[in-house]
């Protein structure tokens, strides 16, 4: 066993035999060890995540190297007038297991009119060294987009997520999802999620399959869509930057609805490494004050439909000899309008637009009544939904 006596860390004798194979690199001589690149290689074909982050951290004392010393892990959490539930959603933060300076969070105000701003502040001045805060002196409106890229633009780690304001994470989210995206040299690590109510606890998780998959083949891409395509959150995954960079991957900010999407589904598209693990991390606040809640109007709920339009041109280059699998993508945006109309109460809203939305689905998806994989949904509204496609009326009303 060794023993670290600043932290008090403990060891396996596996990870002292780890340990002392780097010390004697650098005796040796051999000073690229002190390379992260390297670094990183030599840990993960040693295969041990669970103690990744504390190698790394006696490996940076030992070494007093500063490029060990950077962040690894950039999480962008923007807030607005979240001050009754942020101090939940730092402190799952700051008490995650690995060593501080392994990760770093920025906090992007979008202009909080509560008491969100000095709470954040105030622990700031507690984690000096890898909490950071960016103050919007004017609101985004409501446009997530627009926040999550100015964090985007602002975040040194190798690796960032997201979280948000309302939220809480569990203390082995970043080392676990850093550890996998390490070992397999993974563009995108996805994890489960689980949905809860204050007062009412967990109301519903998430059932993901553990898949190590190269999606440059088409079988992986085949393999997966059906459970990843169908997630269309940011919130449960962590993405390579240098991935995200090079493809140009960046959240619409014309839209209050689906941005997410649209990142999350490029980043499935265009990924060549993807790995799902079938834990579960995140905890998702069930929130009535949510955008997702608000009362929304056509043009906002047209953003579903933007949002596949822009993906469109990818699905002709990743899955075009497969249409029925994006056309059940298309489709399903259009029926989230729908739904999300009829929910409201907007029965006329929904039958004026239906024309709209019937004109889209034959020039993006033709044929989309005789899909297979949309007549083979066993849900009662979506085979509504197609009968109201084949007549242009709602409920038998033209």
């Amino acid at each position: 066993y060794i023993e670290d006596g600043v932290n008090g860390y403990i060891f396996p004798f596996q990870d002292a035999v780890f340990l002392s194979r780097i010390l004697d690199d650098i005796e040796s001589g051999v000073k690229k060890i002190c390379d992260p690149d390297v670094c990183k290689k030599r840990v993960a074909a040693f295969g041990n995540k669970a103690y990744y982050g504390k190698i790394m951290h006696i490996f940076g004392c030992l070494t007093n190297d500063k490029a060990l010393k950077k962040n690894r892990i950039s999480v962008v959490i923007p807030c607005y007038n979240r001050e009754d539930t942020i101090r939940e959603c730092v402190e799952s933060l700051i008490g995650q297991d690995l060593p501080k300076y392994l990760y770093e969070l920025l906090f992007i105000d979008d202009a909080s009119d509560d008491g969100t701003a000095s709470i954040l502040t105030e622990y700031q001045r507690k984690n000096p060294e890898n909490i950071h805060i960016i103050t919007l002196q004017n609101s985004s409106g409501g446009y997530p987009g627009r926040v999550r890229n100015i964090g985007l633009s602002n975040v040194s780690g190798e690796y960032v997520c997201f979280v948000d304001s309302d939220d809480y994470v569990d203390e082995n989210m970043l080392s676990d999802m850093y550890a996998l995206a390490e070992e397999n040299d993974a563009d995108v690590v996805s994890a489960g999620i689980r949905m809860f109510e204050q007062g009412k606890g967990i109301i519903r998780e998430t059932d993901k399959k553990d898949m190590i998959l190269d999606l440059s083949y088409i079988d992986d891409l085949l393999k997966m869509l059906p459970f990843e395509g169908s997630d269309p959150s940011v919130l449960t995954r962590l993405y390579k930057k240098s991935f995200l960079d090079e493809k140009g991957i960046r959240f619409p900010e014309d839209r209050k609805m689906s941005e997410d999407q649209l990142f999350s589904m490029k980043g499935i598209l265009l990924a060549k490494k993807y790995v799902v693990t079938s834990r579960i991390y995140y905890n998702y606040r069930n929130s009535t004050d949510s955008l997702w809640h608000n009362k929304k109007t056509v043009d906002v709920l047209w953003g579903c439909i933007e949002t596949q339009k822009e993906l469109y041109p990818l699905y002709l280059s990743r899955l075009k000899d497969f249409p029925e699998v994006y056309g059940w993508y298309l489709f399903h945006a259009a029926f989230t309008v729908r739904d999300s109309l009829l929910a409201q109460g907007d029965l006329d809203g929904y039958k004026s637009l239906l024309p709209r939305i019937k004109e889209y689905l034959d020039e993006y998806a033709p044929g989309i009544t005789d899909n297979r994989i949309v007549n083979t949904q066993n849900d009662e509204e979506f085979k509504r939904f197609v009968e109201e496609l084949r007549s242009l009326s709602v409920y038998g009303v033209s």
